[in-house]
């Protein structure tokens, strides 16, 4: 698949963060994916050291060149920031597929899994660019 090593070439961080409301926004569970080489990262917080958290992300953002998540910016940074100041990923440029929704979608498509195929659609596009 073409399409697929062309977007290795890009070498994109995906994470995804779980956070508790009821407590300060803590997070709680972590998950990144590095497409490139294809390792990944799972984590439930609760019971790792802020500083293992930071170097088991910080070791998987080494050589990425993108930032990749749904409701990135005004989320999931702010809260790794707050949490976790210093991540090397925090330094990369960040594609956020909810801005990349809003744009595709002004008015919402009834079915997740359209939006969902339709945003992976863009994305691939823009890589292919």
């Amino acid at each position: 698949e073409e399409w697929l090593a062309r977007i290795s070439l890009w070498n994109i961080l995906s994470v995804d963060i779980e956070t508790a409301p009821a407590e300060n926004n803590r997070i709680f569970r972590l998950g990144a994916v590095r497409r490139d080489d294809r390792r990944t990262l799972t984590l439930t917080t609760t019971n790792v050291p802020d500083r293992e958290v930071v170097r088991r992300l910080d070791e998987l953002t080494t050589g990425a060149k993108f930032l990749l998540g749904h409701n990135l910016r005004r989320h999931d940074l702010t809260e790794l920031e707050r949490q976790y100041p210093g991540l090397q990923c925090l330094r990369l440029p960040a594609i956020d597929t909810l801005e990349l929704s809003a744009i595709a979608f002004p008015s919402p498509p009834p079915d997740p899994f359209i939006t969902a195929t339709l945003i992976f659609n863009v994305v691939i596009t823009v890589c292919l660019v």
